[in-house]
């Protein structure tokens, strides 16, 4: 399971600031970034490895920077209406823009797929689908719509007992006249 950033935070403060060999902090506030970057196992194998080293040997008592622990928000996963309250006034409009826009596309795209005879998901089932899919699948109706329009539209040739149609077979009343042909070729006279 991926750690939280909360999680991760935790085990980067307590890296840098608990992690002791002897007198020496193999990890200082100049590696933070480092230690974000590492990818989570790696960063789960030096917190486990300080654990074991720190358990071992009691590291002599020094003042230790303040450690941030995670606060409350840190374990409680906001939801959209909460972040979008925290946010710029600018920020907001454009997000509450952006989500109505997806809204009705959303709309749109189960109105069509709900039109296609062939469909045999609810509306529910496609309020749960991911927008991809729903496009994907709005796309497909649309194109079988099209297909089955056109389909119908246009005309077919009949010819129910009569005979096969007549083509000109009239001559031009005068005779044209052959296009000119351009020769680069030197005459010598």
């Amino acid at each position: 399971m991926p750690l939280t950033d909360c999680e991760k935070k935790t085990i980067v403060n307590s890296l840098i600031s608990e992690s002791k060999v002897g007198d020496v902090a193999p990890w200082t506030e100049e590696d933070r970034m480092a230690l974000n970057a590492m990818p989570e196992s790696k960063l789960l194998n030096l917190e486990a490895y300080r654990k074991a080293t720190t358990a071992k040997v009691e590291p002599p008592v020094v003042e230790k920077p303040p450690v941030v622990e995670p606060t409350a928000n840190c374990s409680k996963v906001q939801t959209e209406d909460e972040w979008l309250a925290a946010a710029p006034a600018g920020i907001q409009t454009v997000v509450r823009n952006a989500m109505a826009f997806e809204q009705q596309q959303v709309a749109n795209s189960i109105a069509v797929i709900v039109a296609d005879p062939s469909n045999k998901l609810t509306e529910n089932q496609l309020k749960s689908l991911d927008v991809s899919i729903l496009h994907t699948l709005a796309d497909s109706a649309r194109a079988k719509a099209q297909e089955a329009m056109s389909a119908a539209v246009q005309p077919r040739a009949y010819y129910g007992g009569a005979s096969v149609p007549a083509v000109n077979t009239q001559k031009p009343e005068r005779e044209l006249l052959p296009l000119p042909v351009l020769s680069f070729e030197k005459k010598t006279s």
